[in-house]
């Protein structure tokens, strides 16, 4: 009798197993049949599907970017979910942080070490100073919630933020794109990537370049009728990048 049990309880496992593995191929296959991209993100220092990295996070690829009208790193707030921060007045490079209630306080106390990490390609901003970023040439944000300092340091306690920049094509090519608004609103940006110099595999190698540059312009939004300061929160920013890539070859 108590073998006819162990065959009939083997005989459900095999048949739960069979169930839930044929389910996980359905789901897969429905995926791709549906055309959902697969989301790659360096989070933990390697290359994975976001799906599979167990982290709060929230990212934003090139294309989402453009859509949403992103320039810099105030925009993100409001776009990302508990992400908050102000910009102190007068001080139009610097923005403070705050994912989940955690900040760093005023940015201009610069003997305070941040909680919300910024990095540009895993390199870290020390200070909240310069932290509003200009997007250009970015080709994916990342932004961790919680602490992450086992990965990314004493400076991540609140979580990080990083920007990947777009890596150079090797291909002749080049993009314009202009803006236009309100309070004589008014910007630019271009960028441009070089062919590809050398042989892969010969000589020292191979090299590609990318270049960018961008400017924004907007006239004050206060003080209009006042002879003191009829200049105050007007726009003048601009941004330039170079990005070099070289592939040594094995000889």
């Amino acid at each position: 009798m108590s073998r006819i049990k162990f065959r009939r309880k083997a005989l459900y496992l095999n048949i739960a197993a069979t169930m839930l593995f044929t389910n996980g191929v359905s789901a897969q296959n429905d995926l791709t049949q549906l055309g959902i991209e697969e989301v790659v993100v360096t989070a933990q220092k390697r290359e994975e599907n976001v799906q599979a990295v167990p982290i709060s996070i929230s990212t934003l690829s090139a294309t989402d970017i453009e859509r949403r009208g992103l320039q810099n790193t105030q925009d993100l707030i409001g776009t990302i979910p508990n992400m908050g921060g102000f910009q102190p007045p007068g001080a139009k490079g610097n923005l403070a942080i705050s994912l989940r209630g955690v900040s760093s306080g005023s940015p201009s106390n610069l003997s305070i070490d941040t909680a919300i990490g910024v990095y540009v390609d895993g390199f870290l901003l020390g200070k909240q100073i310069g932290s509003s970023l200009d997007v250009a040439e970015i080709e994916r944000i990342e932004v961790l919630r919680g602490p992450q300092g086992t990965l990314y340091g004493r400076n991540s306690t609140g979580g990080a933020v990083n920007f990947i920049t777009r890596k150079p094509t090797g291909e002749f090519g080049g993009k314009v794109t202009g803006t236009l608004g309100s309070d004589s609103l008014w910007g630019v940006r271009a960028s441009v990537d070089t062919p590809t110099l050398g042989t892969e595999g010969e000589g020292a190698g191979t090299l590609k370049a990318s270049f960018g540059a961008q400017t924004r312009q907007r006239d004050g939004l206060y003080g209009q009728g006042s002879p003191v300061n009829q200049d105050y929160d007007d726009l003048d920013r601009q941004a330039y990048r170079v990005a070099l890539r070289w592939e040594p070859s094995e000889r």
